[in-house]
């Protein structure tokens, strides 16, 4: 074997176990960051904003996550990639939106930002993991 197609193997190795950590993080976040969304919607942002606050190591980890799975994709896989890039991209403009929400202590834009911006790009993260997932097993 080649020592590049031992580099590919590799990459792909890597690229399979953080894709995998990657749906097990999301797994888990998903249903926290949704009744979090519903505590800030009844009235309770404090107990929403605890956790909201909590999870941004978790969403720096994916987005992390999202720009290293671009990179090392093949070439070929040009189209995932480009859409890797642009769920990152989204997902950065969620969480400035979210901080700024915070800042201001405007709940009603935190839960705006949450549901129509924050959980749509989880989502989209997780079908783009489950595209990654078949294509490297």
């Amino acid at each position: 074997m080649s020592e590049t197609q031992k580099q590919a193997n590799e990459m792909a190795a890597m690229l399979q176990n953080s894709t995998e950590s990657a749906k097990e993080y999301l797994a888990r976040a998903l249903p926290i960051l949704t009744e979090n969304l519903k505590r800030l919607r009844s009235g309770d942002p404090q107990s929403g904003l605890a956790t909201i606050g909590e999870s941004t190591d978790g969403l720096t980890w994916i987005l992390d996550y999202l720009g290293n799975a671009a990179l090392a994709l093949p070439a070929s896989e040009a189209m995932l990639a480009a859409d890797l890039t642009e769920t990152a991209k989204n997902l950065t403009q969620a969480v400035h939106l979210m901080v700024d929400a915070m800042k201001s202590q405007d709940y009603a834009l935190l839960g705006d930002v949450t549901e129509f911006e924050l959980l749509e790009s989880l989502s989209r993260t997780q079908v783009l993991i489950d595209r990654i997932l078949n294509k490297t097993h």
